[in-house]
């Protein structure tokens, strides 16, 4: 009956004041498994209206179910101080007052639904503050055992938790050590289960550190089921798998696995369909695949690459064109190009990379646009968009190698008369003498 009267606002103030807490925290404690449920329930609801006081109130007779009451017990006291840790000051609170060990123990000792509950708790109880906390109590090595069961739910919040200790670069040399990534890969590998996103995520992590943390994901061959996970997992799985593969695809030694194994059509489907981190990390990834490698870039081109960027980079945020107009313009840059592929909208883009990009950039801007500009739509389209200009200054002031890209990229604009008139008036006929 509280349960239901709790539904309205004003009824959770007048049940917390009238002193219903304690006694839904000795139902925890000794009540029956109906009465726990009942319990959780009624606690989660009003956590959410004063969690504060459910705080106060409940962190010790939790601690103590969990040490000492039967095993459906200490996992209803792991969910009930999950509901409680609603915020960064009751997660520090909670892990001040030791419930990570306590946790931690459970996750050693419990069976599957215990477990599950320990494991996600401790993942709620993960921010800045309590990280260090948390290690200290010895909680990575169950974390990483609990993946190599076959307790799924529980291998979800035991990755979650993971990933949430490996942004810190320190811990994440832990978790190596701790042999994570063998389990979070094979977990990717499980057939019809849910939390894969949460492995690659903790994947994409450990694979952003360095080239032994990357070694380590390819040597537990964990480049074909995110390509797999790219293929067929659901829309943020997808986003994860591409975020790591945009972490991995930065070690040169990499970049052949992830094309051999089949990467590029399912990145430019994400790409084109995907979330916008998704798309913006199959961007990243395309561009570092597309780097100082021809057959990449033709592949990646015949995929169907250019178009999404072209809409990416239109849609996208400020902050993130400049990455987007960075991969069209190393795509487009390819001698062997297929211009038929490319969309008129892509002049945007390159004009910016032109504008913004340093020395390299610059030049692989210049290039795009002299590999285009032979076509009458896009000779006229670069004048429209400022080209000549840009491209004039890049003449007087950019470096040995970006001059000459740039001139060769004149020479093609001025196939078109107005063109010619208007590299003059730019100034670009005195560079060239």
């Amino acid at each position: 009956a509280l349960t239901i009267l709790a539904g309205n606002e004003n009824n959770k103030t007048v049940i917390a004041n009238a002193g219903a807490i304690k006694p839904l925290f000795q139902m925890l404690q000794g009540g029956n498994s109906a009465g726990r449920t009942v319990a959780v329930e009624l606690l989660s609801i009003l956590a959410a209206h004063d969690v504060n006081s459910i705080v106060c109130a409940g962190v010790i007779p939790l601690m103590q179910l969990m040490r000492a009451g039967t095993m459906a017990g200490k996992a209803a006291g792991a969910h009930a101080l999950r509901i409680i840790a609603g915020n960064n000051d009751n997660q520090s609170a909670i892990v001040r007052a030791g419930a990570a060990e306590t946790l931690v123990q459970l996750l050693q000792t419990g069976v599957d639904e215990a477990q599950t509950q320990a494991a996600w708790t401790l993942s709620t109880l993960i921010n800045d503050d309590t990280k260090a906390a948390i290690v200290h109590a010895k909680a990575l090595n169950p974390l990483v055992h609990l993946l190599r069961t076959d307790n799924n739910v529980g291998k979800t919040w035991a990755a979650q938790a993971l990933k949430k200790l490996a942004s810190t670069e320190t811990i994440r040399v832990d978790i190596l050590r701790a042999g994570a990534v063998e389990p979070l890969v094979q977990f990717l590998r499980t057939r019809d289960c849910e939390g894969k996103a949460e492995a690659a995520g903790a994947l994409c992590i450990i694979a952003g550190t360095d080239s032994n943390s990357q070694m380590a994901i390819v040597n537990a061959r964990g480049v074909e089921p995110l390509v797999e996970l790219l293929r067929t997992g659901d829309t943020e799985e997808k986003t994860q798998a591409a975020g790591a593969l945009t972490n991995l695809s930065e070690n040169d030694n990499i970049k052949p696995v992830i094309v051999s194994t089949g990467a590029i059509v399912p990145l430019v489907k994400v790409l084109d369909q995907g979330t916008l981190a998704g798309k913006s990390c199959s961007a990243d990834t395309l561009h570092n695949l597309a780097c100082d490698n021809n057959n990449n870039r033709t592949a990646i081109v015949r995929a169907g690459a250019l178009g999404p960027l072209v809409k990416l980079w239109q849609t996208i945020g400020t902050s993130g064109k400049y990455k987007v107009a960075r991969s069209l313009g190393c795509l487009v840059s390819n001698s062997g190009l297929e211009i038929g592929r490319v969309d008129i909208g892509i002049v945007q883009p390159l004009m910016q990379l032109l504008k913004e990009g340093n020395n390299a950039e610059e030049y692989q801007a210049a290039e795009a646009l002299k590999n285009i500009a032979n076509t009458d739509k896009f000779n006229i389209e670069i004048a429209r968009a400022g080209g000549i200009t840009t491209l004039a200054n890049l003449v007087q002031k950019g470096d040995v190698h970006g001059r000459s890209m740039a001139v060769w990229a004149l020479h093609n604009l001025a196939d078109n008369d107005e063109n010619k008139i208007s590299i003059g008036l730019a100034g670009g006929v005195q560079p060239l003498v």
